[in-house]
């Protein structure tokens, strides 16, 4: 064998010595994509995981991080894949440098941490004194920015270590510092800003996020429906999706095929001994001021917070503006539904819409003698209450409308009660649609009752259609509950 490969390499020493690298790292792949795979693997272990070359000491407050890839001239393919590899990565343009080398054997890594011992700090905080002390005068400084100004310096020091007299800063450095922590504090309220907790301590992380187009996304024609109207549910699906945005993220940047969990960690902190104070969001908020990349990526991914948040204004002015009709529809028909609300009729043959409340029944409102439009007159009394004069008015509007929803959807939680509630709709629907067809004839004859108008109708219509939709999710729960096949029919 031994014999074998010493005349292999014997014929074969010239060709073997004159492949690339690249040539070789082909053979590995076998046959995998070259492009992908320096992507996915031999940037981020050349880059992140690679050990720094220069690190003062390991309780160093730990600053900037560079790195230098050196890559042979003769591998075109890897070089080209590293340099994709800065550009789609957070950050690299700024850090990675990629050097074509004459070297053919290897691709030299090199990185370099940048930071500063603790034991400077003692005379860094003298040092930053006198350095602010020429504040105002002209010439440059070691922070260079967007703009080279001495109010955006940040502090090197860490808040336990600098000098807290009255006075001690400017008051222009002292007022930017404020704004950087209320950067902060905005931060931690939107999920820009996140904690994990362990055993081992609280990490805080920053997230970059992937902002889509909003005005492509939730266009106006995006919120009509099939007549070319506003649909307010539309609307409604649209505001709930911007809402769960700010509650829980936008959606991660998209790197290299598959999505990622894009963050930058802030502070690691200790979780407090017993008897000790937690001081973890401070020592964040001090962690987070210290570095100006800290401060740059917060205001970037705050900007897009923003827009998601005037988005949702204007669609819950949208929303504002075609719901009305919808909502007062959808209100009357979980009242009368669930039963929180019942039609009672009097001695005098007069009608009335009761409640129960604190085991006593009591009048909402008073039908009269009125043609049809019972329905209508009970959604106009519980609309009227939202704007009551007294608190308590307004109080037992709320507290029908919550009992009400409540007692509806419960109705779908078994089979019986699902039927039930859909006999009801059915009937209530067909009432509607007669009402409906009969208002809509007195309208076009001119024949118009006291208090009953073209709002009416309106009303009516809107009914009607929810009706529809909720006869539609309630058929649905009863075939999820009896598990009928699509296509089959049933009792109703």
């Amino acid at each position: 064998m031994k014999a074998f490969i010493r005349d292999y390499l014997d014929s074969n020493l010239s060709d073997i010595a004159n492949r690339s690298l690249e040539e070789y790292v082909k053979v590995v792949l076998r046959g995998e994509d070259l492009e992908k795979s320096v992507i996915k693997t031999l940037g981020p272990n050349t880059t992140e995981k690679s050990v720094p070359l220069i690190a003062l000491t390991e309780n160093a407050d730990v600053g900037g991080k560079f790195w230098l890839l050196s890559v042979p001239y003769s591998c075109t393919g890897i070089l080209n894949a590293l340099k994709k590899y800065r550009e789609i990565t957070p950050d690299m343009a700024e850090t990675l440098t990629i050097q074509p080398s004459g070297i053919n054997s290897r691709i030299f890594a090199q990185s370099i941490l940048s930071a500063v011992p603790m034991a400077a700090y003692s005379k860094l905080a003298e040092y930053e004194q006198t350095y602010l002390s020429q504040y105002g005068n002209s010439g440059k400084h070691l922070y260079m920015g967007e703009k080279e100004n001495w109010e955006h310096l940040p502090s090197p020091i860490p808040y336990r270590s600098r000098p807290k007299k009255e006075g001690a800063y400017p008051p222009a450095v002292q007022a930017v510092e404020n704004e950087q922590r209320e950067l902060f504090r905005k931060c931690r309220e939107l999920p820009i800003i996140r904690q994990s907790n362990s055993s081992a301590g609280t990490v805080y992380a920053l997230y970059i996020a992937k902002l889509p187009n909003l005005d492509e996304e939730f266009t106006e024609e995006k919120l009509r429906d099939e007549k070319g109207r506003l649909d307010p549910l539309k609307a409604k699906d649209a505001i709930e999706k911007l809402k769960g945005w700010l509650e829980t993220g936008l959606p991660d940047r998209d790197l290299n095929d598959s999505v990622h969990n894009v963050s930058y960690q802030v502070a690691s902190c200790a979780i407090p001994g017993p008897g000790e104070a937690d001081e973890r969001e401070v020592e964040a908020c001090e962690c987070f001021l210290g570095e100006y990349n800290n401060i740059r990526r917060g205001r970037e991914e705050l900007e897009k917070y923003q827009r998601v948040q005037a988005k949702l204004d204007e669609l819950n002015a949208i929303y504002a503006k075609t719901s009305g009709a919808v909502n007062k529809a959808r209100h009357t028909i979980q009242l009368l539904i669930s039963g929180v609300v019942k039609l009672t009729r009097a001695e005098n043959n007069e009608s009335y819409y009761n409640y129960i409340l604190e085991g006593r029944e009591r009048s909402l409102v008073k039908i009269g003698r009125c043609r049809d439009w019972r329905d209508a007159v009970l959604a106009e009394a519980v609309d009227t209450l939202s704007e009551h004069k007294e608190p308590m008015k307004r109080e037992l509007r709320d507290k029908l409308l919550a009992q009400a929803e409540t007692e509806y959807r419960l109705m779908d939680a078994q089979l019986e009660s699902a039927q039930e509630k859909l006999r009801k709709l059915s009937a209530l629907r067909k009432g509607a649609e007669d009402r409906c067809a009969q208002l809509r004839d007195d309208l076009m004859d001119e024949i118009q009752e006291e208090g009953v108008d073209r709002e009416t109708l309106t009303f009516y219509e809107k009914f009607v259609g929810q009706l529809n939709r909720e006869e539609r999710h309630a058929r649905g729960r009863i075939m999820e509950l009896t598990s009928i096949e699509e296509g089959t029919d049933d009792e109703f």
